[in-house]
């Protein structure tokens, strides 16, 4: 039997207490629209009498617009790279990509990110023929490049029900901000943050935790409640190469950090803080102990009733690398396993008929998994795909290491 800190048991315990008891929701979790909240890709697949249920043609792309950034941020995940737009689609080839994604696949929505998005003098060229086409848009920003012009044209375009900006907050202080994002432009993006929230435009601040804004953010979250942004998502760092490792913060510190932060939620400005995955809180020894009472037994039976697909998608989405690579997922991308083809080289729906021989869109069946026999497996469901492959290369087995095995 472990020993631990009272702090840190009473940290864990009101973490599963938040995202297990129906009886603690937060108020905002009470308030919320889960209507609005639920993609249309969740809708088809509970209309789908297959609970793998798997898309014949992705509803959604997240697109990396560009390799270029004005910031060097620490913690990003090409930190360790030259920010090049040398490689990036030419802007013939990203208008072509676009009338594609729209025309040949319908998609529902688009991520947009870099790279630094507004680094490319066509981005609202982009953004237009989306909006003119009745997809949804979702920018991700770091904001500082953004000018009053495109302020308004995005104003007008966008719809604060289906459209969003996502905008990196990673300090509360100029001098935080300097020191993760490597720049002097604090001011700017919280002048440029308020602008658009003034023009009804739904914002999304998203804060990386790390070693140099540990401290700060608690208060990072009431900066941004204070201008008004619509949410507040806060990630920890990942550890993508060796320069990340001094960044990393101890999963005692993140449970300490959540039991803080959580309660200054506001109704304003949601807060979302979901910071382990169900493989990860298994695998760390003091949670794994405590989850292990009946009380929480019984209430991971009670929210997770059977076992769900181990597919980790469903083959709705795609990615796309601002040199044309194209994946199944985000996470294939950043980890640059399985790509399905090049557009500089084949067309989109050329390229997306590659999917049959591709690792990730094979299935990933529980009855083949080495933990098909854990207890855990309706509130695990063995994690990432990508993950597994990166570990093991073989989807049949979890994201990495586990103790239950």
């Amino acid at each position: 039997m472990l020993q631990i800190d009272k702090k840190y048991e009473k940290a864990i315990r009101y973490y599963l207490d938040s995202i297990l008891d129906p009886q603690i929701l937060t108020v905002s979790q009470k308030t919320y629209d889960t209507n609005i909240a639920k993609s249309l890709n969740g809708y088809i697949r509970d209309f789908s009498n297959n609970p793998g249920y798997k898309f014949t043609t992705p509803l959604s792309c997240l697109w990396n617009f560009t390799s270029a950034c004005n910031f060097r941020c620490v913690h990003c995940l090409y930190n360790d790279t030259e920010y090049s737009a040398a490689n990036d689609l030419s802007h013939d080839d990203a208008i072509r990509l676009a009338d594609e994604l729209i025309n040949d696949f319908n998609i529902t929505y688009v991520v947009l990110t870099g790279g630094e998005i507004f680094m490319r003098k066509d981005i609202m060229d982009i953004i237009r023929k989306f909006k003119e086409n009745n997809v949804g848009v979702r920018l991700q920003t770091n904001a500082a490049l953004i000018n009053n012009a495109q302020i308004e044209e995005l104003a007008e375009l966008f719809n604060p029900y289906t459209d969003s900006i996502h905008i990196s907050y990673d300090g509360a202080t100029a001098e935080t901000f300097k020191k993760i994002r490597q720049t002097k432009h604090f001011n700017t993006i919280i002048e440029n943050t308020k602008k658009l929230v003034s023009k009804n435009v739904r914002i999304l601040a998203v804060c990386t935790i790390n070693s140099i804004n540990y401290n700060e953010i608690c208060d990072i979250y009431k900066l941004c409640a204070d201008i008004g942004v619509y949410e507040f998502i806060a990630a920890k760092t990942v550890l993508y190469n060796e320069s990340h490792k001094n960044l990393m913060v101890s999963n005692q510190d993140l449970f300490m950090l959540y039991s803080k932060l959580l309660p200054l939620k506001t109704d304003s400005t949601r807060l979302t803080a979901a910071f382990f995955t169900p493989f990860e809180i298994l695998n760390i020894p003091e949670a794994k102990q405590i989850i292990e009472e009946n009380k929480y037994q019984q209430l991971i039976d009670n929210k997770y009733k059977e076992i769900a697909s181990r597919n980790c998608h469903y083959h709705d989405k795609i990615a796309i690398q601002s040199d044309g690579t194209v994946y199944l997922c985000l996470e294939a991308l950043s980890h640059d396993i399985a790509p399905l083809g090049n557009y500089k080289q084949n067309s989109l729906s050329k390229i997306w008929e590659n999917r049959h021989n591709n690792i990730l869109f094979q299935e990933r069946n529980i009855e083949d998994m080495n933990c098909y026999n854990c207890r855990y497996n309706k509130y695990c469901n063995s994690g990432c795909m990508v993950k597994s492959i990166a570990w093991a290369n073989n989807i049949n087995t979890p994201q990495g290491p586990c103790s239950l095995i």
